[in-house]
């Protein structure tokens, strides 16, 4: 009897404590996420690669690229400090997502 009173109360505390968690934090607010569609890789989707970038190991493994047009247009206080960055001199060397050999030929 004793047994299944400790078990209870086992499960009744871990059920209280998983009902107390903080949600999960959205992974980034828009601007980052503008920068983060930005230097997507042609191989995974769009979804992978922002699943991929939510683990915070990735944050710091990857760094996201910034152009000065870039940073013309988007407001730079608003991109999330937990990722990395680089600026970077020219737009070609920015253009990693799918659609990269067609802008990188129309450059030239």
């Amino acid at each position: 009897m004793r047994r299944i009173f400790i078990s209870a109360a086992w499960l009744l505390t871990a059920a209280v404590a998983q009902a107390q968690a903080p949600e999960a934090k959205p992974p980034c607010n828009a601007t980052t996420l503008a920068v983060l569609k930005a230097n997507r890789p042609a191989t995974p989707s769009e979804e992978q690669w922002l699943r991929m970038m939510e683990r915070q190991a990735n944050h710091s493994l990857f760094p996201l690229r910034i152009a000065q047009a870039m940073s013309d247009t988007l407001d730079m206080r608003e991109l999330d400090m937990r990722f990395q960055y680089a600026t970077v001199a020219e737009v070609g060397s920015l253009l990693l997502g799918p659609a990269a050999p067609q802008l990188n030929q129309q450059a030239k």
